[in-house]
């Protein structure tokens, strides 16, 4: 814990994936109440000034997104039926899916097709399907 991460890299520097991830590119947080959620990451944690505009949602869910860093961090509360209100309901509050960059997203579902991995397609991301990935949510976005 004590080595700086640029030097853990220097050793052992990330792979290159067949799938052309390069990244992690944000968190989805799924929580009950939207203004509760606010009043802690704007006021609490002072995140009020990264707070950024969040592309249109798809979710069927209030939404808003910080930006930390190069790092994305969607807070979510369902707003109707859905996984994430079905993960609230089953999970409670906390987060809700991994979001990881590619530069070539295109190129990135050639890869998971011949791989045999389901996933829905958005115009803007991919989603892998939870079954494929022992249950956890994935979402790939352009870099």
């Amino acid at each position: 814990w004590i080595t700086p991460e640029t030097d853990l890299l220097a050793w052992d520097p990330a792979g290159r994936h067949a799938c052309g991830v390069t990244g992690v590119a944000g968190v989805d947080l799924v929580v009950e109440s939207l203004d509760e959620a606010e009043r802690l990451y704007d006021r609490a944690l002072g995140l009020a000034s990264r707070r950024i505009r969040p592309a249109p949602s798809q979710t069927g869910a209030r939404s808003f997104h910080y930006r930390v860093g190069g790092f994305d961090l969607g807070i979510h509360q369902p707003s109707g039926e859905g996984p994430m209100t079905d993960a609230l309901e089953q999970e409670g509050p906390g987060p809700f899916r991994l979001v990881l960059s590619t530069p070539a997203i295109t190129a990135t579902a050639r890869v998971l097709s011949r791989r045999g991995v389901p996933f829905i397609e958005t115009p803007r991301s991919l989603d892998i399907d939870p079954s494929a990935a022992s249950g956890a949510r994935i979402r790939i976005v352009s870099a």
